[in-house]
This record gives structure tokens, C-alpha cells and sequence, in this order.
């Protein structure tokens, strides 16, 4: 029965209950927090996605600059560009296209003198996937995406006229077609040989177009005051400096292991094998068979052979590099060139080979008072350990080299790999394989590389001890 004392009961309850749910009440700062947290998480998400996707166009347009120089810029690309380019310049007045109009504004107003803005243009106008990005990429994108072109503009140009695009000649018949009065300028310089005819003071016009003529595009490196430079490097007498010159393959100087004082044979070394070499490349055993590729399970035939032995594919990629100058090493005035990615690579990719002149150990040994060296070479030397590697099971280091892949005066972009004292920071490794018919020291990824970053590898422990100090461990 309910009585009014029963009543009065239940009513303090609920009062109580009332107060101790408003203890616990808290305003909801807590959740506004959350919720900001999850809508900043979102935005920094969208805003990575956009650097990323910029940057995968821009590794999009050296992609098609390197693949026109592998092709001799055959692909009817120029046309292509002809046509856009002056579609794009006079997209303004018509309805829907004053989007287009305005990045093509965009891209002429970057540097401040007119002349290298339409130089830079005639450079980018030979990639497809700037042409594309444009036209129909989403404004957010394209504004980093312009963004990051302009912090490549000296990188790219020097990518493009190394390779020899055809640049000149887009911008030429671009002016010649136009009917716009800017252009009136440069119509004048409808001469290939002489155009532009004043120099441009940026980017960095330090070399003329012919000066790339007879040299590869790894010849070259970019420095830190944004010019080209050549890659000199001193003679092999050491009298006077020449220009680097690139190679695909080692090269094999019989010759080197007939000097006084070079070519002996090394202790271990196959009884049965000649000396010198045959080729220091060759895959075959300490009785001179070829062994059998385990790939493509073919038999491996001697360097030079016109029958091709091992078939296998696709083991090394087409890396994207760029030369490029950095900061000297501490304590040091020293030109420092390093090699920077211009693409994206994973870990376990082989992306180069280290080339140069196949020689014997003492050509790169330092002279001494009785003996001198063809090379002297301390710096670039590799160590090749053919027949050490598939025939004794002790390590290289307790025998003789079988050669020396010196990169002194030829080889190529690997060459140029630099170091670093903490071990964290390399992210490439030098490995021995055999492959494709031929020993072979390779440059291969051991961890995730992003565009832009430098290539960093370890040049060996005494070495390493040699630059940073004896007591340097690399932590």
C-alpha cells in the first residue's frame, strides 16, 4: 500500500539518484576532442594523398622524358605537343575552358623573365602526363603538383637537354603557329642552332645544348647552385682531367695484366684456367665449364660469345637517378656528387649494375717509390671474386682477387652511391650474382626508397673506418 511516507521514501531516492548522475556529468570536451582528432586525421590523410599523387605525376614526367630518349624521341611526340600547345594557348576565350587557360598562365608565370618560363614549358610540354594532369586534374592536385615542379625546374631541365629532347623545335613551330601577339618575341629565334639567343639567368643555363651532344646523360651532374655541370675526373697518368665517360658493361683491359708490376697470378687460383683471363665475367668452374643458369636453366657461354647463354629477364630495373651535388662531407671542402631517386623503389629491387675497367688488384694500388700504377685508383675499386664464389667455400677476403672493377675514369651512376656513418641510413647494398651470362656487382635496394631521397650505401668496414674515424661502428 502506498502510503505517504512510502511516497516521500521514493521521492529522495530520486532525488538522490538526480544529484549523483549530475556529479557524474562532464561537459563534452572530450568528445569535441575526438571528434577534432578524427576530422585532423582526415584532412592530414587527404592532404598525403594529394602530395602523393602530385609526385606520382611528377615521376610520371621524367618517366616520359627518359622513355623519348630511349626511344630517340621517335614516337610522335612533338606533334602531339604542337597540337596541345596551342590549343591550351588560346583555350582562354572559349566557354569552360578558362580552368585550362589559367594553369597554362601558371606555368608561363613561374620564373620571373618570359624566356625561361616558355623553356620550361617546351620541357614539360614532352611528357604525356603533364600534358594530361593540365587538362583534367583536379585542382587540389594541381596546385602541388605545380608546386613540385617548380622545386624540380633546374632538375628537370637538366633531365631534358641532357637527353636531348626536342624542346627547341616544339617551341619553334609553337611560335610560328600561334597567333598570339606574346609570342611575337620569340619568333625571331626560329634558328635552332642559335635560339634562345641571350642568355637566361634562370634556371641555370651554364652549358649549351651542343655541349650535351656527344655525351650521355650521366655525364652530368646538378649542382647546388642549380647549374649543369660536366663530371670531370682526372686522366689516367693523372696529369690533367677528361670527361667521365658513361658505360653500360665492364670493360676488360687484358692489357693492364701484362704492366710491370700488375697481372700476377693470385694464390688459389684455378690450375687449369689461363692467366690472364679469359674474361674476369666468365661463369665457369675451376676447369673452365660453363655452369648452368638456375633461372632459366640455360648454360651460361663466355662474355663476347654471339650465342646468348642465360635468357633471364627483368633483373635489374630501369632506375630514374639524377647526379646530384650535396653538402660536403664534415670537415672536408670536397665536391661531393650523389645519386638522387627520381622514382619510388622497394626494398629488394636490384636497380643498377656497378660497372668500369675490369684491371688487375695492383693497377689501383698507390704508387710506391719503385713501382708505378696505371690507375691509382683508392676511391672507386671493386673487388670481383668469381672463381672464389662458386668454387671454395672460404671467404673471398682470405684469397686473391681475380679482378678489380675500377670506375675511376669509366662507368656510370652507380659510381657516384655515396656513404654515411650511421647504418640506418644506407638503404642500398653492392652484390655479387650471376646473371645475363656474366659475374656481376649489382646495386640492390634494402629498404623502401622514396622519390627524392639520396642513395646510401656502405663502402666496407676499413673504409668506412678511413673516413669517420677508427673507432667508427656505424651506430
Amino acid at each position: 500500500m502506498l502510503t505517504s511516507a512510502n511516497l516521500r521514501f521514493i521521492l529522495s531516492l530520486h532525488f538522490c539518484n538526480r544529484l549523483s548522475t549530475a556529479a557524474q556529468y562532464r561537459p563534452p570536451f572530450k568528445f569535441i576532442g575526438i571528434f577534432l582528432s578524427i576530422n585532423w586525421s582526415k584532412y592530414v590523410m587527404a592532404s598525403q594523398r594529394t602530395i602523393n599523387r602530385a609526385t606520382a605525376l611528377v615521376f610520371n614526367v621524367y618517366a616520359d622524358f627518359d622513355a623519348g630518349y630511349r626511344n630517340d624521341w621517335k614516337n610522335g611526340q612533338q606533334q602531339l605537343l604542337v597540337t596541345q600547345l596551342l590549343f591550351l594557348a588560346n583555350a582562354g576565350p572559349n566557354p569552360g575552358h578558362e580552368r585550362t587557360r589559367g594553369r597554362f598562365d601558371q606555368i608561363l608565370g613561374m620564373p620571373p623573365d618570359p624566356l625561361p618560363c616558355y623553356i620550361f614549358l617546351g620541357h614539360l610540354s614532352l611528357s604525356r602526363a603533364f600534358m594530361d594532369a593540365i587538362l583534367n586534374e583536379v585542382n587540389v592536385v594541381w596546385t602541388e603538383f605545380l608546386t613540385q615542379l617548380s622545386n624540380n625546374l633546374s632538375s628537370i631541365s637538366l633531365f631534358v637537354r641532357s637527353r636531348r629532347g626536342p624542346w627547341r623545335e616544339a617551341l619553334i613551330d609553337y611560335f610560328n603557329a600561334s597567333n598570339n601577339t606574346d609570342t611575337r618575341e620569340y619568333r625571331a629565334f626560329a634558328n635552332p642552332g642559335c635560339w634562345p639567343h641571350r642568355e637566361v639567368t634562370y634556371p641555370s643555363h651554364r652549358l649549351l645544348d651542343i655541349e650535351f651532344l656527344h655525351h650521355r646523360p650521366d655525364e652530368f651532374y646538378l649542382g647546388r647552385d642549380n647549374g649543369y655541370h660536366p663530371c670531370i675526373v682526372r686522366s689516367g697518368d693523372g696529369a690533367g682531367i677528361v670527361h667521365m665517360i658513361d658505360i653500360d658493361e665492364c670493360v676488360y683491359d687484358e692489357a693492364a695484366f701484362s704492366l710491370p708490376g700488375c697481372g700476377k697470378r693470385p694464390s688459389g687460383y684455378p690450375a687449369a684456367l689461363p692467366w690472364p683471363p679469359l674474361h674476369p665475367q666468365n661463369v665457369s668452374d675451376q676447369n673452365g665449364q660453363f655452369f648452368t643458369c638456375q633461372g632459366c636453366f640455360r648454360q651460361y657461354q663466355p662474355v663476347g660469345s654471339p650465342v646468348a647463354g642465360c635468357r633471364c629477364q627483368g633483373w635489374k630495373s630501369n632506375a630514374i637517378v639524377q647526379l646530384t651535388q650535396y653538402l660536403p662531407f664534415p670537415g672536408t671542402n670536397e665536391l661531393n656528387i650523389g645519386v638522387r631517386a627520381l622514382q619510388a623503389f622497394t626494398a629488394g629491387q636490384v636497380i643498377g649494375e656497378y660497372v668500369g675497367e675490369l684491371v688487375p688488384e695492383e693497377a689501383v694500388m698507390p704508387p710506391t717509390a719503385r713501382k708505378v700504377r696505371p690507375l691509382h685508383d683508392q676511391i672507386y675499386p671493386f673487388t670481383m671474386c668469381r672463381y672464389n664464389r662458386l668454387n671454395n667455400p672460404r671467404k673471398p677476403e682470405q684469397m686473391g682477387a681475380i679482378a678489380v672493377v675500377s670506375a675511376r675514369l669509366r662507368g656510370n651512376w652507380t659510381r657516384f652511391i655515396n656513404t654515411a656513418p650511421l647504418r640506418t641510413d644506407w638503404n642500398v647494398v653492392f652484390d655479387e650474382i650471376t646473371v645475363a651470362d656474366r659475374v656481376r656487382i649489382v646495386v640492390r635496394t634494402t629498404k623502401d626508397i622514396a622519390f627524392g631521397e639520396q642513395l646510401i650505401a656502405s663502402y666496407g668496414e676499413e673504409y668506412m673506418k678511413d673516413i669517420f674515424g677508427a673507432d667508427w661502428t656505424g651506430r
